[in-house]
């Protein structure tokens, strides 16, 4: 026993002396350069995602109005409304301008912020809250837009965010069982068609009874393929406002053929004569050889 343990030791004096159980040279450069590597990856990321947002946001914005520049040109007939137009290009420009550097600057505070905590923290243990702060931080980058009202382009970022959380919950593996089970709707083979009527049974109030929330010419689009005259339209919108509290005639049915009346349904109005069934089934194949044309 006592020769075998001197044996080992030597054994194992001599494989120190030779180097075998130390670390080989190389393994700190190798550690060096793994860290170099995932440093790039992120720079190579985030340079990536800003560019990629910039030109994202110049092609929507500018592409906007660059269709709208067109139609403008197309409608005008007369030589000042056409200068008019083209003295305007410097301002719509510099919209696109801000716009895409909105994105930007929103794209690379996300990406910035959370590969400098996957940094700091390490992934496994900010996973849960990354993106979130993440989103929190770059916010405020749609105050690059100006200082008016953004309430479209929230609302539009929300709902991208609702949707994503709709995918991750919708994932078996990763997500509360609670939360799997609230969207389980979602999960319906025609979920989507229900989606639609519950935005539809949104956009239409809003055309009607708050207009101004609407971009101009999604308005004019429903006026012109709503089926109705517009008379029809601003009687309804007055009829909301006054909430029965006023008994003189609509001041939108002026010069039309139902003037000077004062009425309490929308129906004697809309469809004067005819009843709301009979209304829907008859108007029904001249809405819908419309709707074919657009």
């Amino acid at each position: 026993m006592a020769i075998a343990s001197t044996a080992a030791e030597g054994r194992r004096d001599g494989d120190e002396e030779q180097g075998l159980l130390h670390p080989p040279e190389g393994s700190d450069s190798a550690a060096d350069a793994g860290e170099v590597s995932e440093a790039q990856r992120a720079l190579d990321r985030l340079q990536e995602t800003v560019l990629k947002s910039a030109l994202i946001g110049g092609s929507l914005r500018g592409g906007l109005h660059l269709v709208g520049l067109l139609l403008s040109q197309l409608r005008s007939k007369r030589r000042r409304e056409a200068k008019r137009s083209a003295a305007n290009l410097l301002s719509l420009f510099l919209d696109t301008a801000k716009y895409a550097t909105c994105l930007a600057a929103f794209g690379g505070t996300v990406v910035g912020v959370d590969e400098g905590l996957s940094y700091a923290v390490g992934k496994e243990r900010s996973k849960h809250y990354r993106a979130a702060l993440a989103g929190l931080c770059a916010a405020p980058a749609i105050l690059i837009t100006g200082t008016g009202s953004h309430a479209g382009l929230s609302s539009y970022i929300f709902l991208r965010g609702l949707l994503l959380l709709v995918r991750c919950g919708n994932k078996a593996k990763g997500s509360p069982a609670w939360l799997h089970a609230l969207l389980a709707p979602s999960r319906w083979e025609h979920s989507d068609t229900l989606l639609m009527c519950i935005a539809s049974s949104q956009i239409l109030p809003a055309w009607l009874l708050a207009p101004n929330s609407l971009p101009p010419s999604y308005i004019n689009f429903l006026n012109k393929h709503g089926g109705k005259k517009l008379p029809v339209y601003k009687a309804l919108q007055e009829w909301a406002e006054r909430k029965h509290t006023s008994a003189a005639p609509f001041e939108a049915l002026a010069g039309t053929p139902l003037a000077g009346r004062y009425m309490t349904r929308p129906c004697e109005f809309a469809h004067p004569g005819t009843g709301c069934t009979r209304h829907a089934v008859s108007s029904l194949p001249a809405n819908f050889r419309r709707a074919l044309s657009v």
